[in-house]
């Protein structure tokens, strides 16, 4: 893969993980996991994780079960009704929602121009700070933002905001959820796989 194709496919695959994080939770991806389509990735704990929804995914009788299951999941753990997955940096650090802490995320997604497309959740959800890096991946792709500036970028935000705030809550989410413990497994995994590619392809680029 040249340096495009992997921005184009970090940039899809956070979009994605960003989607799972706000409930939305793709019919086809439940098919391919259904008919057994997904090609495992290379990263032994990442396709662990696949392999978790695969298997959740095999013990329903039909996609559209296995769909409500996973989105009855998703309201258990990030609709409120319980406090035991953080879904915000806020929450992480005991901060109400729109606060202090939420604001300066928001600020500093936005020097960077980054515009929120989901005006329903929290700047600092594990959802929107998960959009964002697909959004800084885009800039480049688009020419909107210099490569080095925005590689540096990401991986500053994703070392301060993404890992270092819910690195605890995805490792708790993988032991306590079926659906979402896979969804969990698969996007520590992916984050940290991601954080070495990042320092990588910057020094491809010079």
């Amino acid at each position: 893969m040249n340096t495009r194709e992997i921005l184009e496919f970090r940039r899809d695959f956070y979009r994605f993980l960003s989607s799972l994080f706000s409930g939305e939770i793709p019919r086809n991806f439940i098919e391919d996991l259904a008919e057994r389509k997904i090609e495992f990735p290379r990263d032994l704990t990442m396709a662990e994780g696949f392999k978790m929804l695969e298997d959740f995914v095999a013990n329903h009788s039909s996609v559209e079960e296995a769909l409500k299951a996973a989105e009855d999941e998703f309201v258990r753990f990030f609709s409120g009704l319980s406090d035991e997955i953080p879904s915000t940096k806020s929450e992480v650090f005991g901060e109400g929602a729109y606060g202090r802490i939420s604001l300066e995320v928001e600020e500093r997604m936005r020097k960077l121009g980054y515009i929120q497309i989901s005006k329903t959740l929290p700047p600092d959800h594990i959802a929107v700070e998960l959009d964002f890096m697909a959004a800084l991946t885009e800039s480049v792709l688009v020419g909107e933002l210099d490569f080095k500036t925005s590689v540096a970028e990401q991986i500053r935000f994703l070392e301060e905001e993404i890992l270092a705030c819910f690195k605890e809550p995805l490792e708790k989410l993988e032991k306590l959820g079926d659906f979402y413990g896979g969804v969990a497994k698969v996007t520590l995994a992916f984050l940290n796989f991601d954080k070495k590619l990042l320092k990588e392809v910057l020094l491809w680029e010079d």
